[in-house]
């Protein structure tokens, strides 16, 4: 039996990808705007991370880890060929081959996940405490890294080179802090009074709102890693998983995994075709990301190679 609380939770965090993708509020209020973009919303990928950790915990042996490597591996072909007409509409040609690498737009989120469940697989023999404070410093220099390109400390060439994405949001410095944070939860069995845990959310939730407020008035740049992410997420992991949804149905699950994949085609055509606001901008791409994820539920369910 699964636990369904959490395949619904993933189509909430993929629907906040989705408002934070196509700025939602920032043509009502910028700095409405940017406390979700870069505040609230911010939430969604460490909880994926967490998720995928926290399933991670089964793959105990190194045949399980070799079949998670190749359905991972295998996902992130068939999306990237997927995306490939936007990646040569888009990029030039050395682009093309860094993000094939790195991950186009979205699909880094598979590069980061898989290295970064490699790397645990080979760290997992330390101990806890040994990981966690390994992640909170990974995390930490990915802060500064960012911290570093947002404050413009250098210009030129080395000034794009620490403003560029993938140097901090990538499996070391993102993906293997809360990845490792989910494995832990799922391996010591931790639990939390979901009282408490919603006091908790709350106050951790106040203090990631203080810290994107702070960049947006030192910065106004998009933030990935925000440091009270790695005590408000493992804090709403805990809440959620504390609501029990049984059943046997992958739907749910699958759902969210499409309509993760297939929002950045709906916000290219959106945008390409239609001057639309941020705003309703972002509440056509679910929409229509809605019913493409049902069409691809049906279709995968004949065909089998999407998932």
């Amino acid at each position: 039996m699964r636990n369904l609380s959490l395949d619904y939770f993933k189509v909430f965090l993929a629907i906040c990808i989705v408002l934070l993708h196509g700025g939602w509020l920032y043509d009502i209020n910028e700095l409405i705007g940017f406390l979700h973009v870069n505040g609230f919303f911010r939430i969604a990928v460490p909880l994926f991370f967490i998720i995928n950790g926290y399933y991670f915990y089964n793959i105990s042996s190194l045949s399980a880890l070799k079949k998670w490597s190749i359905r991972v591996f295998l996902l992130y072909i068939i999306w990237t060929i997927i995306y490939l007409p936007l990646m040569v509409y888009e990029l030039s040609l050395s682009q093309i081959f860094i993000y094939l690498l790195a991950g186009y737009f979205i699909l880094w989120y598979l590069v980061a996940m898989f290295m970064a469940g490699l790397l645990l697989f080979f760290l997992k023999q330390y101990s806890d405490k040994f990981l966690i404070l390994l992640s909170f410093i990974f995390l930490f220099f990915g802060y500064l890294i960012q911290l570093i390109g947002s404050m413009a400390i250098f210009s030129g060439f080395m000034g794009e080179i620490f403003n560029w994405g993938p140097l901090h949001r990538n499996f070391i410095f993102f993906g293997f802090p809360f990845v490792t944070i989910g494995y832990l939860v799922k391996k010591n069995n931790i639990d939390l009074n979901f009282k408490k845990g919603i006091l908790l959310s709350l106050l951790f939730l106040t203090l990631l709102l203080l810290e994107s407020f702070i960049n947006f008035k030192f910065f106004n740049k998009a933030i990935d890693i925000l440091l009270s992410l790695f005590f408000l997420c493992p804090v709403i992991f805990l809440v959620i998983k504390k609501i029990k949804v049984s059943g046997n149905n992958k739907d749910i699950a699958n759902f969210s995994i499409f309509f993760f994949f297939i929002h950045a085609y709906v916000l290219f055509f959106l945008i390409y075709f239609f001057n639309i606001q941020n705003t309703l901008l972002c509440i056509f791409t679910v929409i229509i990301s809605c019913f493409a994820s049902l069409v691809l539920i049906q279709f995968n369910k004949k065909v089998k190679f999407l998932l």
